[in-house]
């Protein structure tokens, strides 16, 4: 792959602070459209927001790759403007590969990008980060959330088209009496929204689409019976207490809310993010 020479180095200021919410996400599509727009050229990055989820990392991983390898970008960071705690964050997530991840406070779900075959590797990843020794779930909390994200994991195989899905998180120990567990997995599929029009019903508006796919029992599969992930994901939290956030093509969906917001700018792809109360 070549990148184009004549064309002036473009920087983007990253200014708003990057957390779990629609704000946020809405931002980094705006954010991931203007990288569209570009082939072939050097993109720098300065990051000059004073704080980013760990969780977000799966997001902005997953826009990077993939303007990397559709638009033929070279995308470079530059903290030289930057607080001194941002880089030693993108440092600590593993967010480059290069970096070696030294999470000294115990806190942190390294950003992974996995082959959509990866499925076992990911079920280890999952059930090493959701051990109780590192973060107090109870037994059966995590036993059914690593169960419901493995089944979401499979369709990004089976149904999105996606070749990775990229994954991160973060433990807030202040957070609540016992803590605050975000995480998110994203796939640069066609997303569910695309999917759910396509596989059951084309005049589905992407709110009736994403109901439906939260809907028990509803899949697109044929080979057996699904629908559990996401509606059981959302039961649980429910329950348990926490947040959860689907993006997919143009709109963000709050499960627990029931409420949808249009994006500015569609996301070839879904995200899911969770918040858990642990």
């Amino acid at each position: 792959m070549s990148f184009g020479t004549s064309m002036a180095d473009v920087v983007f200021e990253l200014k708003r602070d990057i957390q779990a919410d629609f704000a946020s996400v809405r931002s980094l599509m705006i954010f991931n459209n203007e990288l569209k727009q570009l082939y072939f050229c050097k993109c720098v990055i300065k990051p000059k927001f004073s704080w980013i989820d760990g969780s977000m990392f799966s997001i902005l991983s997953a826009i990077l790759r993939q303007r990397i390898e559709k638009n033929g970008l070279r995308i470079v960071f530059d903290f030289s403007e930057s607080k001194p705690a941002i880089k030693e964050l993108f440092l600590r997530n593993g967010f480059f590969e290069e970096s070696e991840i030294v999470d000294k406070n115990n806190t942190l779900v390294p950003v992974k990008a996995f082959d959509r075959t990866q499925i076992e590797s990911f079920i280890q990843y999952v059930v090493e980060n959701f051990d109780n020794n590192k973060f107090p779930f109870p037994r059966t909390f995590a036993l059914s959330t690593i169960v419901c994200l493995a089944e979401i994991f499979s369709n990004c195989e089976i149904h999105s088209q996606t070749r990775r899905v990229f994954t991160a998180g973060q433990f807030f120990p202040n957070k609540s009496d016992r803590g605050e567990f975000a995480f998110c997995l994203t796939d640069l599929g066609i997303g569910i929204v695309t999917l759910v029009k396509k596989e059951v019903n084309n005049h589905f508006s992407s709110e009736d689409a994403i109901r439906w796919a939260f809907t028990k029992s509803n899949t697109t599969r044929s080979d057996r019976p699904g629908g559990l992930g996401l509606n059981t994901l959302r039961e649980n939290i429910a329950r348990h207490g926490g947040h959860l956030l689907v993006v997919s093509n143009d709109i963000v969906y709050d499960a627990l809310e029931d409420k949808c917001d249009k994006l500015p700018f569609a996301f070839d792809g879904t995200s899911v993010i969770l918040k858990l109360v642990c």
